[in-house]
């Protein structure tokens, strides 16, 4: 797998709703783009395909081999679920998204580069409505922020459901933090 290979947009199961992909005119995108909308705007097209890519297993697997067995992958997003679908996208805890997070930050999660991509694709979430609402910083231009916080974060919905898992650190201290409401 290549960042820069390119993904035809026809070859795609689009998802509506929650994301850009299916508003847009380009004829592909490139696999970091696709990871950038996922990690951005909750892309739903773009998380199902990279889930297609890795395999839903995959996922799983490498998520209790770094010690998150409170987190599990239970299937793609659907435009609508019937009774031969998993209830949701994805089942988790507080407090283990929290220390994925922590992880994350601290260039644990699988390994300082890793780390570190993930966590530019998650500062780009402009999604500030639930803790980032906390920090005056601009939901489209947060990533140079003149108070120099780093606010790595994703938020997610189910009907009823609103949660936000992230870390928010500046120049002396740093927390991370998870909440389901």
């Amino acid at each position: 797998i290549h960042a820069d290979e390119a993904v035809p947009a026809d070859t795609v199961t689009l998802v509506a709703g929650a994301g850009i992909w299916q508003h847009l005119a380009a004829p592909s995108l490139q696999l970091e783009d696709i990871a950038v909308l996922a990690a951005m705007s909750g892309d739903a097209t773009a998380a199902n395909y990279l889930l297609g890519r890795v395999g839903i297993d995959a996922v799983n697997r490498r998520m209790q081999a770094l010690g998150f067995a409170q987190i599990a992958i239970l299937d793609v997003f659907r435009d609508r679920r019937g009774p031969d679908h998993a209830p949701h996208f994805a089942l988790g805890t507080a407090r283990g998204f929290a220390q994925m997070m922590a992880s994350l930050v601290n260039a644990q999660l699988v390994s300082a580069g890793v780390s570190a991509q993930v966590g530019t694709w998650l500062s780009l979430n402009h999604d500030l409505s639930l803790v980032g609402s906390s920090t005056g910083l601009d939901p489209f231009a947060h990533d140079d922020d003149p108070q120099r916080l780093l606010f790595v974060h994703k938020t997610g919905r189910e009907p009823g459901v609103r949660s936000d898992a992230g870390a928010l650190a500046g120049p002396h201290a740093g927390v991370s933090y998870a909440l389901i409401v």
